[in-house]
């Protein structure tokens, strides 16, 4: 199934469009028995609007073939060099499959401050039915494709392979998160329970859990009680014969499970349909898994105001780098004059023209409120500000009030946005 229209308010409807290849970088590495080549190109023909990623190309032991691999890097990823960032993995990734409006969902919720930035890894498939199968013994089930039961293999070729590359090309965390539908919910629900340290999150909407005779749902009373640390299992299930009531009786056995380190999100949603669930519950699952963070609100404002203080002694010893260290990627200020720096690029060099310009100036911003959010990786700070300097007609104290966002981002509060408004001018240099 593919991810196509408006989602939840996140997305726009993607639109079919002919996009030219244009062969930007080719290089052909070889590790073993590994052979990887990299082609940062879109597709040819018409096809979903995709944004910009690579594509690279393994040839696998695990499942002996050559696999496609599309990866969108987050805005902000080439611009800043020392940031890592977790990885969502995503079968049916190709780019006339899920991947187009998966990274369309991802990249918008970005953009609104709803997740962190992430690094989304699709798998184009090949023989989707033998991949994301295990055994069976239902003969039924095995009419369905030439092959199936291919599942244990493919996970080979995604932990042995797929992974350890994605970590060599790409600046990565050890966060990792894998996402699918339908049958890929079957593969990921199969994953979680056989292979529980491989993702630390989990994301199954209408998982096939009818396979073989509901092997999965059947064995769940005797599922392991011990899961190497903390994991988040997202299910949702349509209105659906073989899917609903076995993806229920799934969650609830989960539920039973005495391990603290299990976090369920279960929501059934008897509303939707097998064609609509990805559509419908993808934006919000992102939300609910991806910006994870312990909301502890007293520790988030301390943190906040704490950061804002070591931003204010930065300024004040004229450390570029300092002011820096607590500015995202996408930051964007509104300064007291009622001019606009558009990126933490060029904050940093007017900073640095007016260290040069000024020798003296100090700006200081007290916050008198910061509240951070109970569900998002989000917060907002207001105060006021004092700005004091020496100009050649003479000393100059200006200041009034602004205004912050601020994002929780790699385990550390940034600021995102900014809002000056200059109240007063003090002094002869005001003139």
């Amino acid at each position: 199934c593919a991810l196509a229209g408006p989602t939840d308010g996140y997305i726009a409807a993607a639109g079919a469009v002919t996009v030219a290849a244009s062969l930007a970088a080719k290089f052909f590495v070889a590790s073993g028995m590994l052979a990887v080549t990299l082609q940062a190109q879109a597709p040819a023909t018409a096809a979903p609007r995709v944004l910009p990623h690579d594509t690279l190309s393994i040839a696998s032991r695990a499942v002996g073939e050559r696999r496609i691999i599309n990866v969108y890097t987050p805005p902000g990823y080439a611009r800043n060099s020392s940031a890592r960032y977790a990885v969502v993995y995503m079968p049916d990734g190709g780019t006339a499959e899920d991947f187009p409006h998966v990274v369309k969902t991802i990249d918008s919720l970005i953009a609104r401050g709803r997740i962190a930035p992430v690094i989304v890894v699709g798998i184009e498939n090949t023989e989707r039915r033998r991949d994301m199968t295990g055994p069976t013994t239902v003969h039924s089930d095995s009419a369905i494709a030439a092959h199936v039961g291919g599942s244990a293999a493919f996970r080979r070729f995604i932990g042995d392979e797929l992974m350890p590359e994605i970590r060599r090309r790409y600046r990565t965390t050890d966060q990792t998160t894998i996402v699918g539908e339908s049958l890929a919910g079957l593969f990921i629900v199969e994953t979680f329970v056989q292979e529980p340290a491989m993702f630390q999150r989990y994301i199954a909407l209408s998982p096939s859990l009818w396979w073989n005779r509901d092997q999965l749902v059947r064995d769940s009373a005797a599922l392991s009680r011990t899961v190497p640390g903390a994991r988040t299992l997202f299910l949702s299930a349509a209105n659906e014969d073989g899917i609903a009531t076995q993806t229920a009786t799934f969650a609830a056995a989960l539920r039973a499970w005495p391990d603290p380190h299990v976090r369920l999100i279960y929501e059934p949603r008897p509303d939707l349909e097998h064609s609509t669930i990805y559509n419908a519950m993808a934006p919000g699952a992102f939300v609910k898994v991806l910006s994870q963070k312990p909301v502890n609100r007293g520790m988030d404002e301390q943190a906040i105001r704490a950061a804002r203080a070591q931003s204010n002694a930065a300024i004040a010893r004229h450390d570029v780098p300092g002011i820096m260290a607590f500015v995202d990627d996408e930051f964007i200020i509104n300064t007291g004059n009622g001019g606009q720096l558009r990126s933490a690029n060029e904050m940093a060099a007017a900073f640095t023209r007016q260290f040069v310009e000024l020798s003296d100036v100090v700006y200081v911003r007290t916050p008198k409120t910061v509240e951070a959010s109970a569900s998002n990786p989000l917060a907002f700070e207001s105060g006021t500000w004092v700005g004091t300097w020496t100009a050649l007609a003479g000393p100059v104290r200006t200041g009034g009030k602004y205004s912050a966002s601020w994002h929780h981002v790699d385990g550390a509060w940034k600021i995102h946005a900014e809002l000056f408004v200059t109240l007063y001018c003090e002094g002869k240099g005001c003139a």
